[in-house]
């Protein structure tokens, strides 16, 4: 796959995030992918976590200010920890963790034009 198609392929996933439509299932397996980026902090985990509603609590997706001012930091470093955190889940995952995150990301849109008909 190359990096152009993982890119629009993790953009989908995001925007499918940002928009809640993923179960607690597809949370858990893109937290253990987030989880297992050796090369991000802490701090980029969890802020992308946050922003993106990444629990099994179904909390809600946090904005860039809440969490700033949660961390007691600039919103854009809050943006900046999520950006990080979006192009080390593009460069740095494995092929598998990719087929994961195309799967859950066919599952949502299969499971959206299904609610559509």
């Amino acid at each position: 796959m190359s990096e152009d198609e993982k890119s629009v392929l993790v953009d989908e996933l995001l925007e499918l995030m940002k928009n809640s439509k993923l179960n607690k299932n597809q949370k858990i397996s893109i937290m253990q992918i987030v989880d297992e980026q050796e090369r991000a902090t802490e701090n980029q985990r969890e802020r992308f976590c946050l922003y993106y509603g990444l629990n099994v609590n179904d909390r809600k997706n946090m904005g860039f200010k809440q969490i700033a001012e949660l961390y007691g930091c600039s919103y854009n470093a809050i943006r900046n920890s999520i950006s990080s955190m979006r192009r080390k889940i593009i460069n740095y995952s494995s092929n598998e963790e990719f087929l994961k995150i195309k799967e859950i990301v066919d599952d949502c849109k299969e499971g959206m034009e299904n609610i559509e008909k």
